[in-house]
């Protein structure tokens, strides 16, 4: 075989400095993808966000009834638990406040 047809070979030591960057590029790309895509919302927003969340899954309770609280949030769920008319109520949707839906607790 031509010698342009052949791979150059790596020495020992730049064979592992290439699994090394291959390995730390791989990890940062993998915390990159787990750190999640959207931002957390500022806090004035995400009272609001959280409480038309609220009033679509209960919508026969006015809004200025609803005293929400345990607000908590994951990777791919949002839960918080609502007082309001003397019941009290579990809440959950994802983690950006689609699909809601209460239950009466206890």
């Amino acid at each position: 075989m031509p010698h342009y047809m052949s791979k150059p070979t790596l020495s020992p030591a730049r064979q592992g400095a290439r699994i090394r960057f291959t390995h730390a590029g791989l990890s940062l790309l993998a915390l990159a993808a787990l750190s999640g895509c959207a931002p957390p919302a500022p806090a004035g927003d995400q009272t609001a966000a959280i409480r038309a969340a609220t009033v679509a899954a209960l919508p026969d309770i006015p809004a200025d009834q609803l005293v929400i609280s345990d607000f908590s949030r994951s990777a791919a769920k949002s839960t918080w638990k609502v007082s309001a008319a003397g019941k009290t109520y579990a809440c959950d949707a994802d983690e950006l406040l689609r699909l809601p839906s209460c239950k009466a607790a206890g």
